[in-house]
């Protein structure tokens, strides 16, 4: 906590001052809203300079986090999973989507069935050319019901929650079957708590773990993700809109519209 919301190095000391006085910075490592950045030396990764940097510097928090879920938690291939469900299609979910179909993809009969639950229709409609193989809208359908219809009343081998939103992680940890893994991306308010059924997570040995980052050690999973994507096989620039800085407020009411996934603010050259 300290460390990625002090706004401080680790040794204490402060990295910009303003007519002499300190000026909070180093937020999560790095603080980018300025021009120039100032980031601490550790939290820089480097990635091959002929990639576009207003498409790749979306690779760090959000896109890590969803991706890394996938590769370094659920792990599918190691743990074969045949069927994932993933809750919330922002930049952490479906990245997480993009990830699993990249699985799918090298390890044939892993993740036969990738299912995704979110309420926006356009980005369900993205969802189905990303890699999802089911998708659900709770304002329209019960989740519940719908998803164990799909696995054929057993549950999910393992489940993302995005969202953050207590109820949905509550729900997912429900929905996961024998020997399934639930995991909490998203974080709810402080003070949340989880409800979890003990027996049946013991007779059914399943599990519920938290994920931070996806997990990752950046300086190699970033440039992994972006070899992925130089590659064309993990197409962030899809969920991607460009502003300029001075039009920050208008990227920020897009997202929260939903009508964004991935806003990036460029800020003009020196």
């Amino acid at each position: 906590m300290k460390r990625n919301f002090g706004t401080r190095r680790s040794d204490q000391t402060q990295a910009i001052k303003w007519k002499g006085n300190p000026i909070s910075s180093s937020f999560f490592g790095q603080s980018s809203f300025c021009n120039p950045a100032v980031v601490q030396a550790g939290s820089c990764v480097k990635v091959n300079n002929s990639l576009d940097l207003s498409v790749v510097c979306s690779l760090g928090c959000g896109i890590q986090t969803g991706a890394g879920a996938i590769f370094n938690v659920v792990k599918p291939a190691e743990n074969k999973v045949y069927s994932l469900a993933i809750f919330g299609l922002g930049a952490v979910g479906i990245a997480a989507l993009m990830a699993a179909k990249i699985i799918a993809e090298d390890n044939p009969g892993v993740l036969t069935t990738i299912i995704v639950v979110d309420m926006n229709e356009s980005r369900l409609k993205l969802a189905k050319e990303l890699g999802a193989t089911h998708v659900i809208d709770p304002s329209t359908t019960e989740v519940k019901k719908e998803m164990l219809k799909i696995t054929n009343q057993a549950g999910v081998d393992a489940g993302v929650d995005c969202t953050g939103v207590l109820p949905v992680i509550n729900e997912m940890i429900e929905l996961i079957g024998h020997g399934g893994r639930a995991v909490t991306v998203g974080n709810p308010p402080a003070g949340a708590k989880a409800s979890v059924e003990i027996f049946p997570f013991i007779l059914g040995s399943k599990a519920y773990s938290a994920s931070h980052q996806g997990n990752a050690y950046s300086k190699s999973f970033i440039p992994f993700l972006a070899r992925l994507f130089e590659e064309g096989r993990f197409p962030v620039d899809r969920l991607q809109k460009k502003y300029s800085i001075e039009d920050v407020n208008q990227a920020i009411s897009d997202m929260s519209a939903g009508s964004v996934i991935k806003p990036v603010l460029v800020w003009k050259q020196n």
